[in-house]
């Protein structure tokens, strides 16, 4: 999980390249341990840092891949926030349709669990489009 976190440093320092290679060593280094919790945080940054360099596609993949895991129960908050992510990154390459599909997966988690923070994130990411 250091690794992880050196990248994200590095990407905020404009190594985006660096910090692409350091975020995915780390998360095949947690895949091949089998600790699905640390591979869901090392893919969680690997996204972020995709999305710091203008990698949008990337972070789509990233991030699909991150909730296809299952490592966390689907009633986490995490798992809201990831699927509004989802859906802003898709709606920014285009896909409108599968932006309202991963803004109302988030949206059924947040209300599902009394999220209101996440629920008016997803309202205010629908008014934006």
């Amino acid at each position: 999980m250091s690794l992880s976190g050196i990248a994200l440093v590095e990407a905020q320092r404009g190594n985006k390249k660096l910090a692409r290679g350091l975020g995915s060593e780390a998360a095949r280094m947690l895949d091949r341990s089998g600790d699905q919790a640390g591979l869901y945080g090392a893919l969680n940054n690997l996204a972020v840092i995709e999305i710091m360099s203008g990698r949008y596609r990337q972070a789509i993949e990233t991030i699909e891949r991150l909730l296809a895991l299952r490592a966390v129960p689907d009633l986490y908050c995490s798992i809201g926030w990831q699927h509004l992510m989802l859906g802003q990154l898709r709606e920014r390459t285009g896909d409108s349709v599968g932006a309202q599909a991963a803004l109302q997966a988030a949206s059924t988690v947040f209300g599902q669990i009394g999220e209101r923070q996440g629920l008016a994130a997803v309202e205010r990411g629908a008014v934006v489009r």
